[in-house]
């Protein structure tokens, strides 16, 4: 949910193995995406998820070809053992959780949900137009608190 209104670097990988071992590497940060094609050459992506204190935490599994959530994956929990076979299923499912897509550019984040960093509340708005309250990922300024910018 945090995912959708925020702008990550897209990072693709050969294969699932290779996404796991970038997931579990000092390299990855939590303003990138990354994934590989499943076996149905569809673009499938592990992006942080969690909230800002642990944006890594939490990851969710988009099928970015067909613009859909497959999972909600808690990574934090994983033991080493089970994250490649976790990676792999969820990268290979037919699950669909709802629309989904993982922008690479504010100008893509559109009728998102974000948290006012003002007031704390929830509201909708677009990446491009939020940007000018320089906030952090995930959080705007609401049509109510704009006055106090």
């Amino acid at each position: 949910m945090f995912f959708e209104s925020r702008v990550y670097e897209i990072i693709e990988k050969d294969n699932t193995q290779e996404v796991v071992n970038y997931l579990k590497s000092d390299d990855w940060q939590s303003y990138q995406a990354v994934g590989c094609k499943n076996k149905n050459g569809d673009l499938v992506l592990a992006v942080p998820d969690g909230h800002i204190d642990s944006p890594i935490d939490e990851l969710a599994i988009v099928n970015q070809t067909q613009h859909r959530q497959i999972e909600s994956l808690t990574w934090g929990w994983l033991k080493d053992d089970e994250c490649l076979r976790y990676i792999e299923d969820c990268f290979n499912s037919d699950i669909n959780m709802g629309k989904a897509y993982v922008a690479s550019k504010p100008s893509e984040i559109v009728n998102q949900m974000f948290i006012c960093g003002c007031c704390g509340e929830d509201f909708l708005s677009d990446g491009e137009y939020q940007e000018r309250f320089d906030q952090d990922a995930g959080y705007g300024i609401c049509p109510d608190c704009e006055d106090n910018y």
